[in-house]
């Protein structure tokens, strides 16, 4: 499929989906692997999760103990790198840090990962920012 006639933008889409694809894989696979049987098990819990909430009608984030409401932005249609377990360690450090203050902005440079850089933070309205 790749090696057709494709838009920018719609080569873009694709290489994004089989990035996020190819890392929900391996999270299943290492789940798999070490036998998680528990969803209060800290490899599920380290994992960013989205849940709806009937309560309150919206998307909420999840990870850790962590918890976000979605803020439903549009980051665009952008290149993305891969996804690594070093990548996973800063969502759950910086989201543990963005609990205790609610005014956090941490930026995450990875320069021996391409200079891959993240920015989880805390928009106006206190939800969770994050800029791949």
């Amino acid at each position: 499929m790749l090696l057709g006639d494709l838009s920018l933008s719609d080569r873009n889409k694709i290489r994004n989906i089989c990035t996020i694809d190819v890392h929900s894989r391996d999270v299943v696979a290492k789940l798999i692997a070490m036998k998680v049987d528990s969803s209060s098990a800290f490899l599920w819990q380290s994992q960013l999760r989205h849940r709806w909430d009937t309560r309150y009608k919206d998307c909420f984030c999840n990870i850790c103990d962590a918890q976000f409401r979605y803020s439903h932005e549009y980051l665009g249609n952008t290149l993305r790198l891969v996804i690594t377990p070093l990548t996973d360690r800063c969502y759950i450090t910086l989201t543990q840090v963005g609990t205790i203050s609610s005014t956090i902005l941490a930026i995450c440079t990875l320069p021996l990962l391409l200079n891959k850089t993240e920015v989880l933070g805390r928009g106006t309205d206190n939800n969770l920012l994050a800029i791949v």
